[in-house]
């Protein structure tokens, strides 16, 4: 009885094995292959028309698309807004905001007072970044024409 047990379950793993592997197999249609191979031969010879839909069509789906973008933000910032001000989290926000900058405001006039002359180094700050920008967007340009006279086909003079 054991014996029969396990062969059962067995015999019908094996009969849904052959139903599913006959199942599996299949033969295409002799015009399907047909078609198939002639696109292959068409696109390795290169005569193959690009599938770029035209023009009007891309910008309509361009402005269709940016027009929904466009209400989808706008429903979504006056829901959120409306529910943040119901909920009164743009209330908390701001007294949050209005402490750190009591709070900085505060630490700045801290270290005036300790180190006065740090008002004067921290006020200088803005001068020198705009003139280390003007520096980087020198040299930037400077390794942009380098490269590219660096890959500039060279002439050599006639002997």
């Amino acid at each position: 009885m054991t014996q029969l047990h396990h062969e059962q379950p067995n015999q019908q793993r094996t009969s849904l094995e052959q139903i599913v592997r006959e199942e599996l197999r299949w033969q295409a249609p002799p015009d399907v292959t047909a078609s198939l191979l002639a696109l292959v031969q068409q696109a390795s010879a290169g005569t193959l028309a690009p599938l770029a839909p035209p023009v009007w069509y891309r910008l309509t789906v361009l402005l269709l698309t940016a027009l929904t973008v466009g209400v989808s933000v706008g429903i979504a910032w006056h829901f959120y807004g409306t529910l943040l001000t119901t909920t009164g989290v743009l209330a908390w926000w701001d007294q949050i905001h209005a402490t750190l900058n009591a709070a900085i405001n505060a630490g700045w006039h801290t270290l005036y007072t300790t180190f006065p002359l740090s008002q004067q180094v921290i006020e200088s700050l803005p001068t020198l970044h705009a003139y280390l920008s003007w520096v980087l967007a020198a040299i930037v340009l400077w390794l942009a024409l380098d490269d590219r006279a660096a890959r500039a086909p060279h002439h050599q003079p006639a002997r």
